[in-house]
């Protein structure tokens, strides 16, 4: 594995932590489900830095990661569940990226 791309996912992903713990309380609704997503996020990008394309933006590509990583914890539980798969349409129970820049005008 190429490390080259590491320190700098490694400087980025301070600065992109809050953006993307919010996002995901929001979306999931529960503290302990953010915390763990983001972690998780935090380590695959690290895991993964090689495969981050210097140049582009890191904030999206952090939340890439955070969205498969949430899509499959879904799917995992609802086929746990005996429900089935989901469609990734429904995999949100809100608008997450609303609650956010609403939250952002209201600390502002």
């Amino acid at each position: 594995m190429s490390e080259a791309n590491r320190p700098e996912v490694r400087a980025g992903l301070e600065a992109c932590l809050a953006r993307l713990w919010r996002y995901t309380i929001v979306s999931s609704r529960s503290r302990d489900a953010a915390d763990g997503l983001v972690q998780a996020t935090c380590v695959r990008a690290i895991e993964h830095a090689d495969q981050f394309a210097i140049g582009t933006r890191l904030d999206r590509w952090l939340f890439s990661i955070l969205w498969s990583i949430w899509l499959n914890e879904v799917r995992a539980r609802r086929i746990r569940e005996g429900t089935g798969v989901v469609d990734a349409e429904q995999a949100l129970t809100s608008d997450g990226a609303k609650a956010i820049e609403y939250s952002r005008r209201g600390s502002v």
